[in-house]
């Protein structure tokens, strides 16, 4: 003979209840927030931060003026700046079987300027032109590439210049050819 139990509804009605309970307490919660949100509508409160939202005064208009114009000025150089010392670094000197190779970076973006490679060994001299190349953050020289048949064996001295209507900078480095 088969029993049939019927089944405890009690773990169903338990868990609505939970449920019940849990929403009601968020509802609670979310009500207070929402209403301490709209104390004051033209400020808003985060854990760190207090912001306003008010029209800004003119003390905060003028030195938003100021900052706009410093940064103006950062960017393009106080407008009658010749004295502008650039950091300059030779990032690459390669020798391949018929050509020597080297490159250059300026720190900052300059619009117009010229690279000047100086190679010196004993009492011999040269120099090689290339202009610039501006990129997002930095400029390049265009790079030189010098014939082996300009340059004999032996460790040469290098001075990469660059100069351009606002400053210049250089940089100091050898190398040896084989």
């Amino acid at each position: 003979m088969k029993i049939n139990r019927t089944k405890s509804k009690k773990p169903l009605f338990i868990f609505l209840s939970f449920l019940l309970f849990v929403s009601g307490v968020f509802y609670f919660w979310y009500s207070q927030m929402g209403q301490q949100g709209l104390k004051d509508s033209n400020k808003i409160e985060t854990k760190s931060t207090r912001i306003n939202l008010e029209a800004p005064s003119s003390e905060q208009i003028n030195t938003g003026y100021d900052i706009k114009k410093a940064a103006l000025e950062g960017a393009n150089g106080p407008p009658d700046s010749s004295n502008v010392s650039y950091a300059v670094s030779i990032t690459a000197v390669n020798q391949n079987s018929s050509t020597v190779q080297v490159r250059g970076l300026i720190q900052g973006i300059l619009e117009k300027g010229e690279c000047t490679l100086t190679l010196s060994k004993g009492g011999q001299s040269f120099a090689k032109h290339s202009s610039i190349q501006t990129a997002s953050n930095n400029t390049t020289c265009r790079g030189f590439d010098i014939p082996l048949n300009e340059v004999s064996a032996g460790t040469w001295q290098l001075q990469l210049s660059v100069s351009s209507n606002k400053g210049s900078g250089y940089a100091n480095s050898s190398m040896e050819i084989r």
